[in-house]
């Protein structure tokens, strides 16, 4: 099995908190223009400074047919999409007239049933009384998210950094071999 974390630019701290920021900005100009719309905003979770390069676009293409497919036979309407193909990584943004919390749902599905779905990270977000307010697993009383490697919960492995990048990266190549055989 080969190592996609081999080629790509390093990115830097700085350089994904400046995304985050690009991002959070964008969102709210999206719903303060679109207010009755909900926005679902899917980007991967990829561990260490190697975010983009020609495997983790392949991955993320992938997976966002397969969200894309799902949306379509919920017959959840997209009004409109924007594509970002950055060095921080690639992200989608859909706006669409469906309502939050079944766009959540299946979100969640997604990121919990899919093979690729446990490396997306889907933001369902929506206009609240002129703020952008995002919908979260423990709002609809859901299950938090399982770590990529164990069974824990994924936010207390990665504050306790109880996975080194390496075997993050490690699993993430195991899962590129399993969809992709090059």
């Amino acid at each position: 099995m080969q190592n996609i974390f081999l080629t790509g630019n390093p990115q830097t701290i700085a350089d994904v908190l400046d995304n985050k920021d690009h991002r959070s900005a964008f969102q709210k100009k999206l719903l303060q223009q679109r207010p009755l719309l909900t926005l679902a905003a899917v980007k991967m979770n990829i561990p260490g400074p190697i975010k983009d390069n020609d495997y983790l676009q392949r991955l993320f293409q992938k997976g966002i047919d397969h969200f894309e497919n799902e949306m379509d036979i919920a017959t959840l309407k997209v009004v409109d999409s924007f594509v970002w193909s950055r060095q921080t990584g690639r992200e989608n943004f859909y706006l669409l007239t469906s309502d939050a919390v079944e766009l959540k749902e299946l979100a969640i599905q997604f990121e919990g049933t899919h093979n690729l779905g446990r490396l997306f990270d889907i933001d369902i977000l929506i206009n609240k009384a002129g703020q952008v307010h995002s919908i979260s697993r423990t709002e609809l009383k859901k299950t938090v998210r399982q770590c990529l490697i164990c069974s824990r919960p994924a936010k207390e492995c990665a504050r306790s950094r109880r996975h080194s990048i390496a075997e993050l990266q490690h699993k993430i190549s195991e899962i590129y071999a399993e969809n992709f055989h090059d």
